[in-house]
């Protein structure tokens, strides 16, 4: 799997509900992008409804959070 072009470093896929339940999950993804950066990505997609929640990881602890929430819409052929 790509996001953007980039290949993510780890993966992780939560069932919500029953086992290889596809509408009812969680997928968690660490990303190195081309700005040098590393991202954390949550997507959800719970009882019809898809959402992408980005964080920016930073090395300080002590530095603000940066976080994104995004609904998702399936786009047409």
């Amino acid at each position: 799997m790509r996001i953007n072009g980039e290949r993510p470093s780890s993966q992780k896929i939560t069932y919500l509900g029953k086992k290889d339940d596809v509408d009812n999950m969680k997928i968690d993804w660490f990303l190195s992008s081309q700005d040098g950066n590393m991202y954390g990505l949550e997507y959800f997609r719970r009882n019809d409804k898809v959402w992408l929640n980005v964080q920016l990881l930073q090395n300080s602890m002590n530095a603000p959070k940066i976080i994104g929430s995004f609904p998702c819409k399936k786009l047409p052929d």
